[in-house]
């Protein structure tokens, strides 16, 4: 009786199979896919001293992930300021938000003064006329800012493994 049994069960599916394999009786529905939907960003900026307005060089620009109030830097996501104090960061994003959070980090504090590390939230603004990179894309942003480095006058070296800077708050820049 079990035989039976599983004997049937095997063809009923097998009959379910060839069923589904030609219930789309060919007409084109359209292609299947996978993917995630995503926006390209570019980010153009210079860093100035807050206090001189003079550009900041030897400092860092990281892109973050914002999740909740904590920022977590993206992997392969610095870019080094140049000597002009700018800098570009080109990406891609895949969430809907059209902010994107920089941490501003420095990383030699006694080559060219000490900066405060400090994140910034960046707004974007859609690119018009920006070309079409396939079907789960869905926009390009880009912002120009300028981002305000808070430098530190009482600086002193200190020990591996202590933290000598907090993050400033978030800012919004423009």
């Amino acid at each position: 009786m079990k035989e039976v049994i599983l004997k049937l069960f095997r063809w009923f599916l097998a009959l379910m199979g060839l069923g589904g394999a030609f219930s789309c009786s060919g007409q084109f529905i359209g292609r299947d896919e996978y993917g995630t939907p995503y926006s390209t960003f570019q980010v153009k900026g210079k860093v100035v001293d807050s206090e001189s307005g003079a550009p900041v060089k030897g400092v860092t620009i990281v892109q973050c992930h914002a999740y909740s109030d904590v920022y977590e830097p993206v992997h392969g996501g610095e870019v080094e300021v140049d000597d002009k104090g700018t800098f570009v960061i080109n990406g891609r994003s895949y969430s809907w938000d059209t902010s994107l959070p920089v941490l501003l980090h420095d990383e030699d504090p006694e080559a060219d003064g000490h900066y405060r590390d400090s994140v910034y939230v960046v707004e974007m603004e859609p690119v018009e006329g920006a070309k079409d990179e396939g079907t789960w894309h869905v926009g390009s942003f880009a912002a120009d800012v300028v981002l305000k480095a808070k430098p530190v006058h009482d600086y002193a070296p200190v020990e591996y493994g202590v933290q000598y800077s907090r993050y400033e708050r978030k800012q919004k820049v423009k």
